[in-house]
């Protein structure tokens, strides 16, 4: 699985069918085509429930595999899936950005009121290490994923100078 673009890849997935016990000359395998499914079947209601993905297609293709001393043949069936990237963005960036938002509200409270800054930036800091510790069960184990965590920690970042009083204060407004 090649992740470059996660999570807005596309997957491709190879289903290869063949025999090294014959040769192709022995034993040629070839698609059976018949109608808009070529011969494959599958089930439908399978494929619509996988929560990340949407399948997009797929093509057959029929493949003679070479070694040093034989051809042999084989059937290749090819299905190309779409990552939802809605699940990412109400999973993950929606709520991040939400609580971002929230602790904006840190800006309008009095600077005295340390109680309620003290309690928006717990509250704050433990939301987003649930948010984060809920996405890692879902995600890839590469070096891609790393960006999703520095975003998260540039808005933990944010988050705490907004509630900790860290910003410049305008009595004024």
């Amino acid at each position: 699985m090649s992740m470059r673009k996660y999570p807005l890849d596309r997957q491709a997935c190879r289903l290869v069918i063949g025999s090294y016990a014959f040769g192709a000359d022995e034993l040629l395998y070839d698609w059976r085509v018949m109608g808009a499914d070529r011969g494959v079947q599958m089930d439908y209601d399978g494929i619509n429930d996988l929560p990340q993905f949407s399948m997009t297609g797929f093509q057959v293709f029929n493949s003679t595999n070479m070694t040093r001393d034989r051809n042999y043949s084989a059937l290749e069936v090819r299905f190309y899936f779409d990552r939802y990237f809605g699940y990412f963005l109400m999973n993950f960036y929606v709520p991040c950005t939400l609580i971002v938002l929230l602790c904006w509200v840190a800006l309008w409270t009095n600077r005295e009121a340390t109680g309620d800054r003290i309690g928006m930036g717990i509250t704050s800091v433990l939301t987003m290490v649930l948010i984060v510790n809920d996405s890692k069960s879902d995600a890839p184990k590469n070096l891609y994923w790393q960006i999703r965590l520095i975003f998260h920690s540039h808005l933990s970042s944010f988050t705490q100078s907004l509630t900790s009083g860290k910003l410049p204060y305008r009595s004024g407004i």
